[in-house]
């Protein structure tokens, strides 16, 4: 997703409401999508 549409992403995933969080960092979740 181009950087210029996160903003709006991250609105419209706040409009959801389902909880979420990063998980870009995490070892465990990259090792799950390996």
């Amino acid at each position: 997703m181009p950087e210029s549409e996160h903003a709006e992403f991250e609105r419209f995933r706040e409009t959801l409401g389902y909880p979420h969080w990063e998980e870009t960092q995490n070892p465990v979740y990259r090792l799950f999508l390996a």
